[in-house]
Order: C-alpha cells, then structure tokens, then sequence
C-alpha cells in the first residue's frame, strides 16, 4: 500500500505501473537464479497493473453486491484516486469507480470534500467505520500466495495474472501440484462437495483438473499442460511442475485426500463465519452494542487467520 500510494501522485497520462509479488524472503536476483530468467520475465509482463491492483486490494474481504459494501469501498477508493495527477487517466479510474460502485461523480465528490473535512479535523478513520480484516495492520499482511492465478479464471475465460508465492503455503496450489506429479491419484479420491470457487483464486483450476481427470483418468503430466497450453493455467502447471522436490515419494493419494478434506473444512467454517458477520452487520452498525461489536471484530480477526491458514 505504501508503493502504491508513492506511485499516484507521479501516474502523469502515458505512464504504467505494475505490481509484481515475489515469495518471502526472495528478490529478483534469487528467484531469477531459483526459476530462470525467462520465466521472470513471465511473470513480470503478467504482473498487475496499478488500477487492478488499487480496486483489488480496496474490494478485498467487502460484500460488492450489498450497498454497504460498495458505500465502504467509494470512501477507501476515492481519496486514493484523488492522489492522481490532473489528466485522462485520473477521468478514467474515478469513472471506473462510478462504475463499481454505483455511486454517481457528484456523490464521489461528496465523499472527497467529507475525506478532506475527516482530514482537517484530525479523524480520516471515519473514513472506514466497520472493522474489516482489510485494516491497515493486516492489509495484504504476511501474504505470500507458487504463482497464484489472481482473476479467480473461469474455465472458459482465463485472462490471469500470476502473483508468486510458496506451493508449500497453499494448500489449493500443493493439491494442483500432486494432481500434476500424479494424475491418477484423482481416482483415487472423492471430491469434497464444500469446495468453494472463491475460497482460493486457484480453485477454478484444482476443479477443473479434478472434472477432466474423472472424464480422462489415464492422463498424464504432459497431457495435462498440453490440455491448457498456450492459456494462463498451462503457465501455472509449467511452473508446477518444477516444485517436484515438494512432492512426497510415497501415499501421494492420501496426501491429496488429507489437503482437499482441508480445503473443505476450511471452506466451510469461513461460510459458518460469514454467516454470523453477516447476521451482525444486518443490523444499523452505530446500534450495535459494544459487545456485538467487539464480536464483530473477533468475527473478522478469525476469518483473516482462516484465510491464511
């Protein structure tokens, strides 16, 4: 957040910035060394733009179809924009926003004028009233998601970028990665009912590998990425296939039951979570009591910690 809020001001029309995530503890030089240089350069032509990367990061862990969710995400946003030099570019993004929200220019005018009285007076926290596990201390926190597919791509549409991170962190990247390293493993188990297409960006992909290993149980790895080549999830599963030192030698099958029987727990405590944030936030927020609120925040806290579980 830091970067992006030095790069608006200095976003003159004509000029671009990308976001690009590398695993903890790397730097270009090491993960150049760690997955060659051209699969750098991959991932840097791949990497996110800045407009995706603010409106991304601004939706993260708020409800888009709810009013309030688009009212919190206007007043995040807009003041952000507002960094952006006077030009096309600028038009363009509180246009987006607009968008996005559904908010009319003249009601983001609003938001900015209150965002600039809040700053005066010393309170901008009255930007961002409701607790969300989007707060400044965890705000892509401790995030290190290898080469995670970031669009959340759907069979048919994957114009994705990657963001890098650790397979062994990830439990939906290690599941695509046995499945990868061992295909007929995937006859082997039951695929869990609760999987959820947006618990993970990557999901999509573990589903679809799963769904074309039921119909084509003797495939192997090369047909695998030969069946999604030239697209962003072949990408991912040519960068996967080199984590093999990360695969285990033997009871591969048990391995991947153990990691989807994670997945589908996890997934439905975050939907048993969401469901008593929701039930809380159903309620005028300035009429809830000191105790709901405080289990509002405990609420939250625990879907944060889920999330990087």
């Amino acid at each position: 957040m830091r970067a992006l809020e030095s790069a608006l001001p200095a976003m003159e029309d004509g000029r671009r910035a990308k976001f690009l995530f590398l695993p903890q503890g790397e730097d270009p030089d090491s993960l150049v060394r760690d997955i060659g240089a051209n699969n750098f350069i991959l991932l840097v032509n791949k990497a996110m733009p800045l407009e995706e990367y603010l409106f991304s990061s601004q939706a993260e862990g708020l409800e888009l179809g709810s009013l309030d969710g688009r009212a919190r995400m206007s007043t995040m946003a807009a003041p952000l924009i507002e960094k952006l030099p006077q030009g096309v570019f600028k038009e363009l993004m509180m246009d987006s926003l607009a968008e996005r929200t559904g908010l009319s220019r003249d009601k983001l005018g609003e938001i900015l004028r209150q965002h600039q009285r809040n700053k005066q007076n010393g309170a901008p926290a009255a930007l961002s009233p409701i607790p969300t596990e989007t707060d400044a201390e965890t705000h892509f926190g401790d995030q290190h998601p290898v080469y995670a597919v970031q669009d959340r791509p759907k069979p048919k549409q994957r114009d994705s970028q990657y963001q890098p991170a650790e397979t062994t962190r990830n439990p939906v990247l290690y599941a695509i990665a046995l499945l990868l390293h061992e295909p007929k493993a995937a006859s082997q188990i039951e695929t869990p009912n609760q999987l959820n297409t947006d618990e993970d960006p990557n999901m999509p992909l573990l589903l679809a590998m799963l769904e074309l290993l039921n119909k084509r149980p003797d495939s192997t790895p090369a047909m695998l990425i030969g069946h999604w080549y030239g697209e962003p999830w072949g990408e991912t599963l040519q960068l996967l296939l080199q984590a093999e030192r990360l695969i285990p030698e033997t009871n591969i099958e048990q391995e991947l039951t153990d990691t989807l029987l994670h997945l589908s727990r996890k997934s439905q405590k975050k939907q048993n979570l969401k469901q008593q944030v929701d039930n809380i936030l159903s309620k005028d927020y300035a009429q809830l009591s000191d105790d709901e609120k405080q289990q509002l925040k405990q609420l939250l806290r625990q879907k944060h910690d889920l999330s990087k579980a």
